[in-house]
Protein backbone atom coordinates (compact mmCIF):
# COMPACT_ATOMS: atom_id res chain seq x y z
CA UNK A 1 0.00 0.00 0.00
CA UNK A 2 1.28 3.56 -0.79
CA UNK A 3 2.56 5.60 2.20
CA UNK A 4 0.77 8.91 2.26
CA UNK A 5 3.28 12.01 2.23
CA UNK A 6 2.31 14.48 4.99
CA UNK A 7 3.30 17.83 3.25
CA UNK A 8 3.21 20.06 5.97
CA UNK A 9 5.35 18.13 7.93
CA UNK A 10 8.15 18.03 4.70
CA UNK A 11 7.89 21.93 5.24
CA UNK A 12 8.17 21.90 8.60
CA UNK A 13 11.35 20.25 7.95
CA UNK A 14 12.70 22.40 4.95
CA UNK A 15 11.88 25.18 7.16
CA UNK A 16 13.98 24.12 10.07
CA UNK A 17 17.01 23.07 7.93
CA UNK A 18 16.89 26.93 6.50
CA UNK A 19 16.81 28.21 9.77
CA UNK A 20 19.75 26.13 11.12
CA UNK A 21 21.63 26.91 7.95
CA UNK A 22 20.98 30.20 8.40
CA UNK A 23 21.93 30.18 12.46
CA UNK A 24 25.01 28.80 11.05
CA UNK A 25 25.98 31.12 8.26
CA UNK A 26 25.44 34.27 10.55
CA UNK A 27 27.37 32.44 13.24
CA UNK A 28 30.24 31.81 10.76
CA UNK A 29 29.90 35.39 9.85
CA UNK A 30 30.34 36.79 13.36
CA UNK A 31 33.34 34.53 13.80
CA UNK A 32 35.15 35.81 10.35
CA UNK A 33 34.70 39.38 11.71
CA UNK A 34 36.29 38.60 14.63
CA UNK A 35 38.73 37.17 13.70
CA UNK A 36 39.34 39.79 10.96
CA UNK A 37 39.24 41.97 13.35
CA UNK A 38 41.15 40.86 16.49
CA UNK A 39 44.63 40.38 13.90
CA UNK A 40 44.03 43.24 11.59
CA UNK A 41 43.28 45.98 14.45
CA UNK A 42 42.90 43.93 17.45
CA UNK A 43 40.45 46.28 18.64
CA UNK A 44 38.02 44.49 21.77
CA UNK A 45 34.94 42.52 20.31
CA UNK A 46 31.59 43.62 22.00
CA UNK A 47 28.81 42.25 20.81
CA UNK A 48 26.27 42.51 17.79
CA UNK A 49 26.73 46.70 18.23
CA UNK A 50 30.70 45.89 17.82
CA UNK A 51 30.12 43.96 14.60
CA UNK A 52 27.33 46.26 12.93
CA UNK A 53 30.00 49.10 13.44
CA UNK A 54 32.15 47.60 11.19
CA UNK A 55 30.02 48.18 8.57
CA UNK A 56 29.07 51.32 9.45
CA UNK A 57 29.95 54.70 7.79
CA UNK A 58 33.85 55.32 7.03
CA UNK A 59 36.46 54.85 4.48
CA UNK A 60 39.64 54.45 6.94
CA UNK A 61 42.03 56.72 8.48
CA UNK A 62 42.85 59.86 8.31
CA UNK A 63 39.68 61.68 8.95
CA UNK A 64 38.79 65.41 9.56
CA UNK A 65 39.29 66.75 13.43
CA UNK A 66 36.44 68.03 14.94
CA UNK A 67 37.32 71.28 15.56
CA UNK A 68 37.05 73.26 18.76
CA UNK A 69 39.82 72.50 21.18
CA UNK A 70 41.01 69.37 22.46
CA UNK A 71 40.43 67.89 25.79
CA UNK A 72 41.11 63.96 25.68
CA UNK A 73 41.20 61.17 23.47
CA UNK A 74 40.33 58.15 25.01
CA UNK A 75 39.64 54.07 24.16
CA UNK A 76 36.15 52.62 25.10
CA UNK A 77 35.83 49.03 24.36
CA UNK A 78 37.87 49.77 20.86
CA UNK A 79 35.86 52.96 19.58
CA UNK A 80 38.37 56.31 19.99
CA UNK A 81 36.60 58.46 21.73
CA UNK A 82 37.56 62.20 21.35
CA UNK A 83 36.26 65.05 23.72
CA UNK A 84 36.62 68.74 22.76
CA UNK A 85 35.13 71.91 24.50
CA UNK A 86 31.42 71.47 23.49
CA UNK A 87 31.43 68.00 21.82
CA UNK A 88 31.61 64.17 22.72
CA UNK A 89 32.73 61.98 19.76
CA UNK A 90 33.02 58.57 19.00
CA UNK A 91 34.90 57.04 15.68
CA UNK A 92 34.96 53.11 14.82
CA UNK A 93 38.46 51.40 13.33
CA UNK A 94 37.31 53.12 9.59
CA UNK A 95 37.01 56.37 10.78
CA UNK A 96 33.39 56.36 11.08
CA UNK A 97 31.71 58.58 13.00
CA UNK A 98 29.44 56.37 15.17
CA UNK A 99 28.04 58.57 18.16
CA UNK A 100 27.89 62.79 18.67
CA UNK A 101 26.31 64.81 21.18
CA UNK A 102 27.08 67.99 22.81
CA UNK A 103 28.44 67.81 26.45
CA UNK A 104 27.98 71.21 27.57
CA UNK A 105 30.46 70.11 30.45
CA UNK A 106 33.45 73.36 31.66
CA UNK A 107 35.31 70.78 32.24
CA UNK A 108 34.75 66.97 31.48
CA UNK A 109 36.46 64.30 33.43
CA UNK A 110 36.25 60.51 31.68
CA UNK A 111 36.38 57.40 33.96
CA UNK A 112 36.76 54.18 31.99
CA UNK A 113 35.86 50.52 32.54
CA UNK A 114 35.06 47.99 29.76
CA UNK A 115 32.26 49.40 27.37
CA UNK A 116 31.20 51.71 30.77
CA UNK A 117 31.84 55.40 30.53
CA UNK A 118 31.32 57.92 33.24
CA UNK A 119 31.62 61.69 32.22
CA UNK A 120 31.73 64.22 35.03
CA UNK A 121 31.52 68.14 35.55
CA UNK A 122 33.87 68.76 37.32
CA UNK A 123 33.55 71.95 39.76
CA UNK A 124 29.74 71.67 38.21
CA UNK A 125 26.81 69.53 38.47
CA UNK A 126 26.40 67.60 35.24
CA UNK A 127 27.35 63.74 34.38
CA UNK A 128 26.67 61.29 32.56
CA UNK A 129 26.69 57.66 31.91
CA UNK A 130 27.33 55.52 28.33
CA UNK A 131 27.38 51.87 27.21
CA UNK A 132 30.12 52.24 24.51
CA UNK A 133 28.11 54.63 22.05
CA UNK A 134 24.55 54.89 23.93
CA UNK A 135 23.56 56.73 26.61
CA UNK A 136 22.06 55.44 29.68
CA UNK A 137 21.90 58.38 31.95
CA UNK A 138 21.99 62.05 31.42
CA UNK A 139 21.62 64.09 34.83
CA UNK A 140 22.66 66.64 37.62
CA UNK A 141 23.71 66.42 41.07
CA UNK A 142 22.21 69.11 44.07
CA UNK A 143 25.61 69.79 44.60
CA UNK A 144 29.08 70.55 42.75
CA UNK A 145 30.91 67.52 41.84
CA UNK A 146 34.93 66.49 43.12
CA UNK A 147 35.25 63.72 41.25
CA UNK A 148 33.87 60.36 40.00
CA UNK A 149 34.39 56.52 39.11
CA UNK A 150 32.31 54.12 36.94
CA UNK A 151 32.68 49.90 37.75
CA UNK A 152 32.81 47.21 35.14
CA UNK A 153 28.92 46.50 35.42
CA UNK A 154 28.18 49.85 35.14
CA UNK A 155 27.57 51.29 38.94
CA UNK A 156 29.03 54.69 39.46
CA UNK A 157 29.71 56.79 42.55
CA UNK A 158 30.28 60.87 42.04
CA UNK A 159 32.07 62.98 45.07
CA UNK A 160 30.51 66.35 45.31
CA UNK A 161 29.85 69.04 48.39
CA UNK A 162 26.83 68.63 50.35
CA UNK A 163 24.32 71.38 52.38
CA UNK A 164 25.49 70.15 55.84
CA UNK A 165 28.86 68.63 55.47
CA UNK A 166 32.39 69.60 53.68
CA UNK A 167 31.87 66.35 51.29
CA UNK A 168 29.47 63.55 50.15
CA UNK A 169 30.08 60.41 48.11
CA UNK A 170 26.63 58.32 46.34
CA UNK A 171 26.91 55.25 44.64
CA UNK A 172 24.43 54.81 41.87
CA UNK A 173 22.92 51.68 40.06
CA UNK A 174 23.09 52.10 36.72
CA UNK A 175 19.04 53.15 36.80
CA UNK A 176 20.81 56.30 38.48
CA UNK A 177 19.12 55.16 41.78
CA UNK A 178 21.35 55.72 44.77
CA UNK A 179 22.43 52.88 46.69
CA UNK A 180 24.57 54.17 49.54
CA UNK A 181 25.27 57.55 50.55
CA UNK A 182 28.31 58.96 52.61
CA UNK A 183 29.04 62.13 54.64
CA UNK A 184 32.57 63.62 55.50
CA UNK A 185 32.42 66.48 57.88
CA UNK A 186 35.88 67.30 57.82
CA UNK A 187 37.50 65.81 54.59
CA UNK A 188 37.60 66.58 50.91
CA UNK A 189 37.22 63.97 48.46
CA UNK A 190 39.92 63.82 46.17
CA UNK A 191 39.76 60.46 44.31
CA UNK A 192 37.37 57.74 44.03
CA UNK A 193 37.56 53.77 42.69
CA UNK A 194 34.88 50.93 42.14
CA UNK A 195 35.63 47.90 41.64
CA UNK A 196 34.79 45.73 38.64
CA UNK A 197 31.40 44.26 40.37
CA UNK A 198 30.62 47.83 41.81
CA UNK A 199 30.49 45.92 45.32
CA UNK A 200 33.87 47.86 46.65
CA UNK A 201 34.61 51.22 46.94
CA UNK A 202 37.63 53.05 47.45
CA UNK A 203 37.53 56.95 48.82
CA UNK A 204 40.35 59.07 49.21
CA UNK A 205 40.43 62.19 51.02
CA UNK A 206 42.58 65.07 52.22
CA UNK A 207 42.40 66.87 56.00
CA UNK A 208 44.09 68.47 58.20
CA UNK A 209 45.34 66.97 61.77
CA UNK A 210 47.17 69.07 64.31
CA UNK A 211 48.06 71.86 61.32
CA UNK A 212 49.33 69.03 58.93
CA UNK A 213 47.69 67.83 55.84
CA UNK A 214 47.22 64.61 55.77
CA UNK A 215 45.54 62.07 53.06
CA UNK A 216 42.92 58.85 54.54
CA UNK A 217 41.84 56.04 52.29
CA UNK A 218 38.65 54.41 53.31
CA UNK A 219 37.45 51.07 52.28
CA UNK A 220 34.10 49.80 51.80
CA UNK A 221 32.24 46.96 51.00
CA UNK A 222 28.75 47.07 50.10
CA UNK A 223 28.25 50.33 52.06
CA UNK A 224 29.96 49.29 55.11
CA UNK A 225 33.46 50.37 56.21
CA UNK A 226 35.85 47.72 56.37
CA UNK A 227 39.62 49.25 56.47
CA UNK A 228 41.28 52.53 56.01
CA UNK A 229 45.02 53.49 55.58
CA UNK A 230 46.46 57.10 56.56
CA UNK A 231 49.59 58.20 54.29
CA UNK A 232 52.04 60.66 56.15
CA UNK A 233 52.55 63.51 54.54
CA UNK A 234 51.66 62.45 50.88
CA UNK A 235 48.85 62.87 48.57
CA UNK A 236 47.62 59.91 46.38
CA UNK A 237 47.04 61.04 43.05
CA UNK A 238 45.11 58.06 41.25
CA UNK A 239 43.71 54.98 42.30
CA UNK A 240 42.16 51.80 40.29
CA UNK A 241 41.16 48.38 41.64
CA UNK A 242 43.29 46.02 39.47
CA UNK A 243 40.75 43.09 40.40
CA UNK A 244 38.26 42.76 42.95
CA UNK A 245 40.40 43.00 45.86
CA UNK A 246 43.34 44.54 45.38
CA UNK A 247 43.97 48.47 44.76
CA UNK A 248 46.60 50.08 43.34
CA UNK A 249 47.94 53.55 43.81
CA UNK A 250 49.98 56.74 42.75
CA UNK A 251 51.08 59.07 45.21
CA UNK A 252 53.39 62.13 45.27
CA UNK A 253 55.97 59.97 47.17
CA UNK A 254 55.66 56.73 45.76
CA UNK A 255 52.44 53.89 44.43
CA UNK A 256 51.47 51.21 46.91
CA UNK A 257 49.30 47.75 45.96
CA UNK A 258 47.02 46.91 49.42
CA UNK A 259 43.99 44.90 49.34
CA UNK A 260 40.25 45.71 49.44
CA UNK A 261 40.47 46.11 53.08
CA UNK A 262 44.25 48.04 53.61
CA UNK A 263 47.08 45.28 53.96
CA UNK A 264 49.95 46.73 52.44
CA UNK A 265 50.98 44.00 49.48
CA UNK A 266 53.87 45.90 47.85
CA UNK A 267 55.18 49.60 47.60
CA UNK A 268 57.87 51.67 45.19
CA UNK A 269 59.39 54.54 46.76
CA UNK A 270 60.44 57.50 44.83
CA UNK A 271 63.68 58.40 46.87
CA UNK A 272 63.08 61.89 46.94
CA UNK A 273 62.52 62.46 43.40
CA UNK A 274 59.54 63.97 42.06
CA UNK A 275 56.88 62.67 40.18
CA UNK A 276 56.24 64.47 36.66
CA UNK A 277 53.83 62.53 35.33
CA UNK A 278 52.33 58.82 35.46
CA UNK A 279 50.08 56.09 34.07
CA UNK A 280 48.37 54.07 36.43
CA UNK A 281 45.74 50.76 35.04
CA UNK A 282 45.20 47.48 36.04
CA UNK A 283 47.05 46.62 32.45
CA UNK A 284 50.36 49.12 33.53
CA UNK A 285 52.24 51.63 35.47
CA UNK A 286 54.42 53.51 34.25
CA UNK A 287 56.36 56.90 36.27
CA UNK A 288 58.14 59.66 34.94
CA UNK A 289 60.13 60.79 37.68
CA UNK A 290 63.17 63.30 38.14
CA UNK A 291 63.18 67.34 37.14
CA UNK A 292 63.55 68.74 33.46
CA UNK A 293 65.55 71.65 34.89
CA UNK A 294 68.21 70.08 35.56
CA UNK A 295 68.41 66.50 33.68
CA UNK A 296 66.63 67.73 30.38
CA UNK A 297 64.45 65.35 30.52
CA UNK A 298 62.86 62.03 32.89
CA UNK A 299 63.88 58.42 34.08
CA UNK A 300 60.82 56.53 33.26
CA UNK A 301 60.28 53.90 35.46
CA UNK A 302 58.11 50.66 34.49
CA UNK A 303 57.04 48.27 37.32
CA UNK A 304 55.60 44.94 37.90
CA UNK A 305 52.49 44.37 39.14
CA UNK A 306 53.79 43.93 42.94
CA UNK A 307 55.19 47.31 42.64
CA UNK A 308 58.73 46.18 41.93
CA UNK A 309 60.54 47.72 39.39
CA UNK A 310 61.14 46.29 36.08
CA UNK A 311 62.62 48.30 33.48
CA UNK A 312 63.66 52.01 32.80
CA UNK A 313 64.78 54.17 30.41
CA UNK A 314 65.62 58.11 29.78
CA UNK A 315 63.04 60.36 28.07
CA UNK A 316 64.45 63.59 26.77
CA UNK A 317 62.53 66.99 26.70
CA UNK A 318 59.77 68.08 28.79
CA UNK A 319 56.29 65.84 28.74
CA UNK A 320 53.19 66.28 27.06
CA UNK A 321 51.42 63.19 27.10
CA UNK A 322 52.21 59.86 28.31
CA UNK A 323 50.02 56.75 27.94
CA UNK A 324 49.97 52.69 27.68
CA UNK A 325 48.73 49.40 27.95
CA UNK A 326 49.58 46.16 28.28
CA UNK A 327 52.78 46.28 25.84
CA UNK A 328 54.14 49.62 25.35
CA UNK A 329 54.35 53.43 26.81
CA UNK A 330 53.59 56.17 24.25
CA UNK A 331 55.20 59.75 24.91
CA UNK A 332 55.17 62.98 23.40
CA UNK A 333 57.87 64.63 25.21
CA UNK A 334 59.51 67.73 23.53
CA UNK A 335 59.42 67.83 19.89
CA UNK A 336 59.50 63.60 19.68
CA UNK A 337 57.06 61.00 19.66
CA UNK A 338 58.45 57.71 21.79
CA UNK A 339 57.28 54.03 22.01
CA UNK A 340 58.57 52.25 24.53
CA UNK A 341 58.49 47.90 25.06
CA UNK A 342 57.50 47.65 28.70
CA UNK A 343 59.15 44.27 29.03
CA UNK A 344 62.25 45.62 28.14
CA UNK A 345 62.73 49.33 28.39
CA UNK A 346 63.57 49.69 25.13
CA UNK A 347 62.83 52.34 22.70
CA UNK A 348 61.04 50.86 19.69
CA UNK A 349 60.01 54.45 18.53
CA UNK A 350 61.89 57.88 18.67
CA UNK A 351 60.84 60.04 16.18
CA UNK A 352 59.77 63.92 15.23
CA UNK A 353 56.28 64.71 16.25
CA UNK A 354 55.35 68.43 16.09
CA UNK A 355 52.53 68.22 14.69
CA UNK A 356 50.84 65.82 17.14
CA UNK A 357 48.70 67.63 20.12
CA UNK A 358 47.25 63.93 21.58
CA UNK A 359 47.33 60.00 21.18
CA UNK A 360 45.50 57.22 22.10
CA UNK A 361 46.80 53.71 21.72
CA UNK A 362 43.48 51.02 20.59
CA UNK A 363 44.43 47.40 19.82
CA UNK A 364 47.70 47.45 17.34
CA UNK A 365 47.07 51.13 16.17
CA UNK A 366 47.90 54.74 17.82
CA UNK A 367 45.03 57.51 16.87
CA UNK A 368 46.53 60.81 16.83
CA UNK A 369 45.47 64.64 16.56
CA UNK A 370 46.86 67.50 14.39
CA UNK A 371 45.58 70.57 14.61
CA UNK A 372 42.53 69.19 11.50
CA UNK A 373 42.88 65.80 11.33
CA UNK A 374 42.90 62.93 13.11
CA UNK A 375 45.57 59.70 12.09
CA UNK A 376 46.25 56.59 12.67
CA UNK A 377 49.94 55.37 12.88
CA UNK A 378 50.63 51.08 13.10
CA UNK A 379 53.01 50.68 16.42
CA UNK A 380 56.04 48.97 16.47
CA UNK A 381 56.66 45.27 16.94
CA UNK A 382 59.43 44.58 19.60
CA UNK A 383 61.95 42.90 17.17
CA UNK A 384 61.06 45.93 15.08
CA UNK A 385 64.41 48.58 14.81
CA UNK A 386 63.89 52.10 16.28
CA UNK A 387 63.80 54.77 13.55
CA UNK A 388 64.54 58.41 13.32
CA UNK A 389 62.99 59.91 10.82
CA UNK A 390 59.74 61.89 11.08
CA UNK A 391 56.34 60.32 12.22
CA UNK A 392 53.98 59.22 9.17
CA UNK A 393 50.29 57.94 10.30
CA UNK A 394 49.40 54.53 8.47
CA UNK A 395 47.93 55.59 4.99
CA UNK A 396 48.73 58.94 4.93
CA UNK A 397 51.78 60.92 2.99
CA UNK A 398 54.16 62.44 4.65
CA UNK A 399 52.94 65.72 3.25
CA UNK A 400 49.68 65.55 4.47
CA UNK A 401 51.13 66.19 8.15
CA UNK A 402 54.85 68.04 7.27
CA UNK A 403 54.43 70.93 4.87
CA UNK A 404 55.23 73.88 6.97
CA UNK A 405 56.80 73.93 10.49
CA UNK A 406 53.48 75.32 12.91
CA UNK A 407 53.73 79.13 13.57
CA UNK A 408 54.37 79.83 17.24
CA UNK A 409 50.35 80.02 17.84
CA UNK A 410 49.98 76.68 16.24
CA UNK A 411 52.63 74.62 18.54
CA UNK A 412 50.95 73.63 22.05
CA UNK A 413 52.31 75.60 25.37
CA UNK A 414 53.14 73.71 28.29
CA UNK A 415 50.34 72.85 30.74
CA UNK A 416 49.48 70.77 33.77
CA UNK A 417 45.92 68.99 33.64
CA UNK A 418 44.17 66.08 35.75
CA UNK A 419 42.59 63.49 33.66
CA UNK A 420 44.74 60.83 32.01
CA UNK A 421 46.74 62.70 33.85
CA UNK A 422 49.84 63.24 31.81
CA UNK A 423 50.56 65.76 29.84
CA UNK A 424 53.22 68.93 29.60
CA UNK A 425 53.85 70.67 25.98
CA UNK A 426 57.42 71.51 25.44
CA UNK A 427 57.97 75.13 26.44
CA UNK A 428 58.55 77.80 23.73
CA UNK A 429 60.96 80.25 24.52
CA UNK A 430 58.48 82.43 26.07
CA UNK A 431 56.96 81.74 29.36
CA UNK A 432 54.46 79.37 29.32
CA UNK A 433 51.49 78.98 31.84
CA UNK A 434 50.14 76.00 33.03
CA UNK A 435 46.51 75.29 34.22
CA UNK A 436 44.73 71.93 35.47
CA UNK A 437 43.08 69.36 33.55
CA UNK A 438 41.25 65.88 33.70
CA UNK A 439 40.50 62.93 33.07
CA UNK A 440 40.15 58.80 34.31
CA UNK A 441 42.91 56.85 34.46
CA UNK A 442 44.33 58.66 31.64
CA UNK A 443 43.85 62.83 31.81
CA UNK A 444 46.21 64.39 29.76
CA UNK A 445 48.04 68.08 30.42
CA UNK A 446 46.17 69.67 27.56
CA UNK A 447 48.00 72.65 25.85
CA UNK A 448 46.20 76.39 25.85
CA UNK A 449 46.82 77.27 22.47
CA UNK A 450 47.38 80.83 20.45
CA UNK A 451 44.69 82.49 18.62
CA UNK A 452 46.19 81.36 15.56
CA UNK A 453 46.41 77.33 16.51
CA UNK A 454 43.58 75.54 14.85
CA UNK A 455 41.83 72.77 16.82
CA UNK A 456 45.23 72.58 19.51
CA UNK A 457 44.33 71.15 22.81
CA UNK A 458 43.18 73.48 25.45
CA UNK A 459 43.69 73.12 29.15
CA UNK A 460 39.96 72.44 31.12
CA UNK A 461 39.16 74.76 34.07
CA UNK A 462 41.16 73.19 36.86
CA UNK A 463 38.94 70.17 38.61
CA UNK A 464 37.89 72.28 41.74
CA UNK A 465 34.30 73.39 41.96
CA UNK A 466 34.67 76.78 43.38
CA UNK A 467 36.03 78.84 46.01
CA UNK A 468 36.03 76.37 48.53
CA UNK A 469 37.72 73.91 46.60
CA UNK A 470 41.10 72.55 47.15
CA UNK A 471 44.00 72.91 45.30
CA UNK A 472 45.74 69.46 44.35
CA UNK A 473 47.77 67.44 42.05
CA UNK A 474 46.07 65.78 39.14
CA UNK A 475 44.21 63.02 40.37
CA UNK A 476 43.86 60.31 37.30
CA UNK A 477 46.13 57.17 35.51
CA UNK A 478 48.60 59.70 33.98
CA UNK A 479 49.41 63.32 35.71
CA UNK A 480 51.80 65.95 35.78
CA UNK A 481 53.34 66.77 38.94
CA UNK A 482 53.68 70.14 40.28
CA UNK A 483 57.03 69.87 40.39
CA UNK A 484 57.15 69.94 36.37
CA UNK A 485 58.89 73.18 34.71
CA UNK A 486 56.34 76.20 34.34
CA UNK A 487 54.46 74.85 37.21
Amino acid sequence: MAEITDFNEVRKKRQRKRMIRGIILVAAILLVTFVLSYFMNHDPYGGPKSFFQQFQSGSGYPVDAPGGKTKGMYSLDGLLVVVNDTDLLMYNNRGGKVFEVKHQMASPQINIEGDMMLMVDEGSKSYALYRKNTPIVDSKTDRVIYTGAVSLKGGFAIATRSDDYLSQVSVYGRNNQVRYTWNYSDKIITNLALSPSGDRLAVCAIFTQDGIIKTEMLLYYKGDLVGQRIFEDAFVCSLDFTDETSIQGITDRGTFLCTDKGKLLGEFDYKSEPLAAFHNSAQAVVLLLGDYRQMSGYEMVILNSNMTKRASTQINGTIHKLKADGKNAYVLAGNHYYQIDLATGKHLVEEKSEYLYDMQPIGRSIYAITNDQIVRMQQVQSDDRVTHGDIVPDHEEPGNIQEQPPSEGDVPKEEPSDGEGNVQEEPSDEDTTQKEETSDKEGDIQEEPSDEGGSAPEEAPSNAEGENAPTVPPTDSSGISPQDPGL
